[in-house]
């Protein structure tokens, strides 16, 4: 299934060219397929923050569906997950970092220049960045909506910018020779401050790997997970 119909026909002619001729629909892969339902597997090769309930709907009890997971903070991530009888629920499996689904796609960061706020953390930003999956996830979790983008030059440099699609924003980073980590921000959210906040619950909790998190989809939305499905950590959010 393909949403744009320049990229569908250019996958119909390499698929002839290698002896295969599947169903190819174009459409909105969000919504699925209702017309070939119910399906034993849905893979997806695009990113989502939210896993469609359509897919789930149109997969039968004990299908699968694998799908890279991208919620904002950090490097995406790979979602297996198995559907029951109104839900589905799976754990992450490792990375996947795709293309994000058109409709689901990260909001842009709002202008960095609008009269920042200045300050100082504590906290190495490296840390907080690079440190584990387990803590991507984790901050994912406990920072609804944030957004990051991290860039680095070597060992010398390093920023990070965070952000939300309601104007909140905040940078902050690593230069060799400088002392303390500066941090601007702006907007109604003390981003950096809640990031941080979300990384050190993490450290509290025993710094738990990625594999411990999972997921539960239902018609309502879907919550992140720790361990098991009755020890939710991320508030529902909507499919």
């Amino acid at each position: 299934m393909e949403v744009d119909p320049a990229v569908a026909d250019q996958a119909a002619k390499n698929l002839a060219v290698c002896g295969r001729s599947p169903l190819l629909v174009v459409g909105d892969g969000a919504l699925g397929h209702a017309a070939g339902a119910p399906y034993d597997r849905v893979h997806a090769t695009c990113g989502v923050q939210r896993v469609p309930w359509a897919w789930v709907e149109q997969t039968r009890p004990g299908g699968v569906i694998v799908t890279p997971w991208s919620p904002g903070w950090a490097y995406g991530h790979l979602l297996r997950l198995t559907v029951g009888r109104d839900r589905a629920v799976g754990r992450l499996v490792g990375s996947a970092g795709y293309m994000m689904m058109r409709a689901q796609r990260h909001p842009v960061p709002g202008r960095l220049g609008t009269r920042p706020e200045h300050r100082t953390t504590p906290i190495d930003p490296r840390d907080v960045a690079w440190d584990d999956y387990g803590a991507d996830v984790a901050i994912a979790a406990l920072v609804p909506g944030v957004v990051s983008a991290t860039t680095s030059e070597g060992d010398d440099t390093m920023e990070v910018r965070v952000w939300d699609g309601d104007g909140s924003w905040a940078t902050t980073g690593y230069r060799q020779g400088r002392r303390g980590f500066a941090v601007a921000s702006h907007g109604t959210r003390r981003l950096w401050d809640e990031v941080t906040d979300a990384y050190l619950t993490w450290v509290e909790w025993g710094r738990p790997a990625r594999d411990r998190y999972g997921v539960t989809v239902t018609a309502e939305g879907q919550q992140i997970w720790l361990d098991t499905p009755d020890r939710v950590i991320g508030p529902l959010s909507p499919t």
